[in-house]
């Protein structure tokens, strides 16, 4: 509401709670001495049922967190009154009647309090308060990419841990955490390969097979996912399909080859940019591993299958470290993730639980 009709709606009667004071500072709807801002996300381990107090660092409360949006259909007249200074901010003037639905949640501050929030507390919020307002300097919502089909494949998962992993991989709100939660899949499946393996194996007449299953296990992790894929990867045509998506993201895929990957052990293209530049155009088809001259030693799938391990565990790298010396995927560059790595990535996982 506009301050004009809230003064207007302040002389009627049987309001929740008495409209004393309406004003507007910092471009802001002042009432009761107080100030709703909205709240763009908050923890998932929040309870909403209830509000949240706030307070300021001598022990005297300042504000409520009111989750006002999960509220669902309300009947406003019920609503506190920190709740109720959130709806005379975000309602129209003529919704005045049962049943409302809020659009967000807010936090409602003391107005002597909102300039200190402001300056020192409102960008940290994700740091102390487990929340955080949205700001035209950040991009906070998640990437999101038109589907128009999505196809059955076969897969055994066994052990319900897999299941538990791939749904928590699903319910990430953004592509970084779902592919870190994806990958996770990929060293479950190797641990689980190796515990198989060595409940096969009689302990007295294997021990030496034995040493050398927990050689693998603690060997280099790229190697490690090289192995994995070579034993269970063999639909190459469908890989490829997945690598080729890359080409939409030249600029984005050579970074991480080579301004931050060429020193990388595993990276099939050290010394060969011209080539890789050549093929993050035309794809990686072997027709056009050919003609660029690339020698992939007459092994087209181990070389794809290296091409891949390398790949994904940059990309997993370039997630779980954001460290100098790794590519940052900030959140402007989400859609490499959406639209090519986490594709090429569910390929594999496919593949590697295939029935």
């Amino acid at each position: 509401m506009t301050q004009s009709e809230l003064t207007l709606l302040a002389s009627e009667p049987n309001l929740p709670f008495a409209i004393n004071s309406v004003s507007e500072r910092w471009g802001q709807l002042v009432i009761n001495n107080k100030i709703a801002i909205p709240v763009e996300k908050y923890s998932t381990h929040f309870n909403t049922e209830a509000d949240i107090s706030i307070f300021d660092n001598t022990g005297n409360e300042v504000g409520l967190i009111c989750f006002t949006r999960e509220k669902g259909l309300i009947t406003w007249r019920n609503l506190t009154e920190n709740q109720f200074i959130a709806f005379l901010i975000e309602s129209e003037f003529l919704i005045r009647e049962d049943p409302y639905r809020f659009s967000k949640n807010y936090i409602v501050i003391n107005e002597s309090f909102y300039e200190q929030y402001s300056a020192d507390y409102k960008n940290t919020a994700p740091f102390w308060g487990g929340f955080y307002h949205s700001s035209p300097e950040f991009i906070t919502n998640s990437y999101t990419t038109t589907i128009r089909e999505i196809h059955l494949r076969d897969v055994v998962v066994p052990p319900s841990i897999f299941i538990e992993n791939s749904m928590r991989a699903v319910a990430q709100p953004y592509a970084f955490e779902r592919f870190l939660k994806f990958y996770h899949l990929l060293e479950l499946r190797f641990d689980f390969e190796v515990i198989q393996k060595i409940q096969n194996l009689d302990v007295a007449a294997e021990s030496e097979r034995i040493g050398e299953l927990l050689s693998d296990y603690s060997s280099n992790e790229i190697v490690r996912l090289e192995d994995l894929l070579l034993e269970y990867c063999y639909d190459i045509p469908a890989i490829v399909s997945k690598l080729n998506l890359a080409c939409r993201f030249p600029a984005e895929s050579k970074e991480m080859f080579f301004r931050f990957g060429s020193t990388k052990k595993g990276n099939p293209f050290n010394g060969q940019e011209a080539k890789f530049d050549e093929l993050i155009l035309n794809g990686f088809d072997e027709q056009h591993l050919q003609q660029c001259g690339l020698n992939y030693q007459a092994n087209f799938r181990k070389f794809i299958i290296k091409l891949v391990a390398f790949w994904i565990y940059r990309v997993r790298c370039s997630v779980a470290h954001s460290k100098i010396g790794e590519y940052m995927l900030t959140m402007g560059k989400e859609n490499y993730l959406v639209e090519f790595a986490e594709p090429l990535l569910s390929e594999v996982i496919i593949q590697c639980f295939k029935r």
